[in-house]
């Protein structure tokens, strides 16, 4: 009789083994395919909100290049400015010198301020 229970136990047993692990492998799959099918779902709306994120960088780059070529105009309208005052001032300190070396009494009386020593 044993050698008749082994073979039926084994049969029990491997097919109720297949049957679990089929069962299990079709839940995981079904809960695949379910979570699969919730991704595609929201795909569209991703897309949107993606869409909407480099429309907003893309504002954002425009208003800073406008903010970039004002200050770059401004920078270019500054440093002429400072090429007009450096070419006065430093006519001003000839000028200046001439005085000296043309009235060399004023010196006493009119010293060249600290400031200005290196320039003369």
């Amino acid at each position: 009789m044993e050698e008749l229970t082994n073979p039926i136990l084994n049969f029990l047993l491997g097919g109720g083994l297949v049957a679990i692990i089929g069962y299990f492998t079709a839940r995981v799959t079904a809960r695949a395919q379910k979570e699969s099918a919730e991704v595609e779902a929201k795909g569209p709306e991703w897309q949107a909100y993606v869409q909407e994120m480099k429309d907003w960088t893309n504002a954002q780059l425009k208003e800073r290049d406008v903010l970039i070529s004002k200050l770059e105009v401004e920078l270019g309208e500054l440093r002429e400015k400072l090429e007009v005052w450096k070419s006065r001032y430093y006519v001003a300190i000839h000028y200046i010198r001439t005085l000296h070396l043309s009235f060399p009494d004023s010196r006493t009386m009119h010293p060249v301020p600290d400031e200005l020593e290196q320039d003369f």
